[in-house]
């Protein structure tokens, strides 16, 4: 080998290793958000140099490229929680969640019929607009008779529609936003669906506010069992902020997995109390192409009582 190509060779492993740190401590930092989002790309960047190193017979890279995808691997797996559940029993409820962001909407005909065909018990909806309220209101109050709106006309508008009776209505107010509660009963049990728009952590200050916000909200969930807190939270699953949040407030993550068809990376997700198990959360995706949101189904015992002893939460630093 000469002095070239084996300069060559221990400089293209230098910067996979400089690569792979700088994604593994994106997190901790605001500044490398974009490297964060794009992880499991990175990850199968690894996968594809590794195959690369195969057909030119370097086993040094192979080996390092495949070292580099496990970890990114790894460091994914930990976000995650306990795997879906499949099992059914007699005492089983199902509960649907649909969570809408309507800034991804152009066409309310394309919406409404998609919605309606899903047939969810509940409809979690953000950056509600004046304009967008009546179409909502006519379109769905016949099969959602309990709803509550809260019109803006800046991207922190939100609404619930539900099959079922909504027992409570509260909203949890940081400066300029306030997310929203409602406590519904379902088959003699009361659930708490939270619907939340968090600040995009875009640099210091606004990273700042999203855990100011996000703490304010754990501060919420104390002492409210049988939670589920949806939302727009603006960064993904794996970010510092979100793990966080999911520990203080002892929720668990509705994600398992991202499939990642395009650059675009999910930023709305749903987290549960561990008193439900996730059967499954996928994407809503209408006929013109764009992404209207998530749907998340859950099951619910429905043999454990109405009320259980609250448990002390711990607040983000």
């Amino acid at each position: 080998m000469s002095p070239t190509t084996n300069y060559i060779r221990k400089l293209t492993l230098m910067l996979l290793w400089l690569l792979a740190v700088l994604i593994i401590v994106a997190p901790y930092f605001p500044s490398l958000n974009l490297v964060t989002n794009y992880t499991i790309h990175f990850m199968g960047l690894f996968l594809g140099i590794g195959f690369i190193g195969y057909f030119l017979n370097n086993r040094q890279v192979i080996l390092t490229s495949f070292a580099i995808a496990a970890l990114l691997c790894v460091q994914l797996k930990n976000e995650t929680d306990t795997p879906f559940t499949l099992q059914k029993d007699r005492n089983e409820k199902q509960l649907h969640i649909a969570h809408i962001n309507l800034a991804n909407v152009s066409d309310p005909f394309e919406l409404i019929p998609a919605l309606l065909k899903l047939d969810c018990d509940l409809i979690s909806i953000v950056e509600l607009t004046p304009d967008w309220e009546q179409i909502l209101l006519s379109s769905l109050s016949e099969d959602y008779r309990f709803h509550t709106e809260m019109v803006r006309i800046d991207p922190f508008g939100k609404a619930i529609f539900s099959k079922y009776p909504i027992l409570k209505v509260d909203t949890i107010s940081f400066e300029e936003t306030s997310d929203l509660l409602v406590e519904v009963l379902i088959e003699d049990q009361s659930y708490n669906i939270f619907n939340t728009y968090i600040v995009p952590p875009l640099d210091k200050t606004s990273e700042l506010k999203a855990k100011n916000q996000l703490s304010k909200l754990t501060t919420a969930l104390q002492g409210v069992p049988h939670s589920i807190v949806l939302g727009e939270y603006n960064m993904v699953y794996w970010s510092t902020l979100l793990k966080d949040f999911k520990t203080n407030a002892l929720l668990q993550s509705s994600r398992r997995d991202i499939i990642p068809s395009s650059l675009d990376v999910p930023r709305d997700h749903a987290f549960h109390s561990a008193e439900m198990k996730c059967l499954g959360i996928k994407d809503i995706n209408l006929n013109d192409g764009s992404r209207a949101g998530i749907l998340a189904k859950y099951k619910l015992n429905m043999a454990f009582p109405r009320e259980i002893e609250p448990v002390k939460l711990s607040k983000l630093n």
